[in-house]
């Protein structure tokens, strides 16, 4: 398929040589006569930064998934312009790119940070003794907030398995606390609250510059009480992402106030206000 892409237009590695094309929402399925009219101008000025790879950058997820999007709403793409490409392995991990918008003929702001989707989870531990219920936060350093120890709860970018949320849920939560689950032990809070609601199930932190959304999941157990004791400031993550993360056991109810992360916090209201509903009924 990369090589149809290549063939489509002719790839230039400088802004003045750059190459002029349709997209389609399939990389190789050219957009019918009336959707191109609609959607896009005849003819879209593609340009990007010296040095990225234009390649990588159209044939990445993350920029066919901002493209589908953008080609299923009123929202009318003229030109677009790749800024910056992070390549995670061989996989597209962040995307940057300025794009011309304009809705019902105003000009919109266009500016996308991709990045995809990712996945959270809130924890609820119960001790067998004392009935005390525990939430783990995991502490890790966050360079682009300046935070050598940032509190959240475990979660994980999807790396391109956008269909397997819930096994990145759970791989996450292992990797993360040391605690393995089944699939069926997660609640998909994100899910039962905005399923339907032109949210895709899931919560947008940032939808001013970014495209990331973050389905959120719950997940209760009730352990002894050394268990649960045990795992504050355990270290723990993959070291191979490099990751360096310790435990913060916190009490459940105390965690609105014990950080804030939005994710965090967003899934805490999550359960109380589902919880709220339920009672009701």
């Amino acid at each position: 398929m990369l090589s149809s892409i290549v063939n489509f237009y002719s790839v230039s590695n400088t802004i003045k040589n750059s190459s002029r094309f349709f997209f389609s929402k399939t990389i190789n399925k050219p957009l019918r006569k009336q959707e191109k009219e609609k959607k896009c101008e005849d003819r879209i000025i593609i340009t990007h930064s010296k040095d990225l790879d234009l390649k990588d950058a159209v044939s990445s997820s993350l920029y066919q998934d901002w493209l589908n999007s953008i080609l299923e709403t009123n929202f009318k793409l003229h030109s677009l312009h790749f800024q910056s490409l992070d390549m995670f392995g061989s996989r597209a991990g962040f995307v940057k790119f300025k794009s011309k918008i304009t809705l019902n003929g105003d000009s919109v702001p266009g500016i996308v940070f991709a990045r995809g989707g990712s996945v959270a989870v809130l924890i609820k531990l119960i001790s067998n003794e004392t009935k005390e219920e525990y939430s783990v936060l995991t502490t890790q350093p966050r360079v682009p907030i300046g935070k050598e120890s940032f509190p959240e709860i475990p979660a994980g970018m999807l790396d391109g398995e956008s269909e397997n949320f819930v096994g990145v849920a759970a791989k996450e939560l292992e990797e993360e606390t040391g605690i393995t689950i089944t699939k069926s032990q997660l609640i998909d809070l994100s899910g039962k609250a905005y399923s339907g609601k032109n949210s895709n199930g899931a919560i947008y932190p940032s939808p001013g510059g970014c495209d990331e959304f973050i389905k959120i999941y719950y997940y209760e157990r009730s352990l002894p009480n050394e268990t649960i004791l045990k795992m504050n400031k355990k270290i723990t993550g993959n070291k191979l992402e490099r990751e360096k993360i310790t435990l913060k056991l916190i009490k459940f109810k105390d965690l609105w106030k014990e950080t804030s992360d939005a994710k965090s916090l967003c899934a805490f209201l999550l359960y109380e206000k589902l919880l709220q509903d339920i009672s009701r009924k």
